[in-house]
């Protein structure tokens, strides 16, 4: 038996916040269907150099609502 969206949505509502963002990756995952292994690696690769150019201090970090107040600003005047 199948069951309706908003019977899903009605359970994964009672689920604790960390289950959820675990079903929320998997949904996407199986949504975008088989990943490529060179584009995985390729992100792979960028994410391990930048990380060890945060820990160099070669790249200065900023705080995340920082980043997220300038992109929401300029999306708000249209830059």
């Amino acid at each position: 038996m199948t069951k309706s969206v908003e019977e899903l949505e009605r359970e994964v509502s009672q689920l604790e916040t960390a289950d959820k963002y675990r079903l929320i990756r998997n949904l996407l995952a199986d949504a975008d269907g088989d990943s490529d292994p060179d584009v995985d690696d390729a992100w792979l690769e960028t994410v391990r150099r930048r990380h060890q150019q945060i820990r160099d201090g070669k790249v200065k970090t900023r705080p995340a609502s920082d980043v997220m107040a300038d992109a929401y600003a300029r999306l708000r005047d249209g830059r």
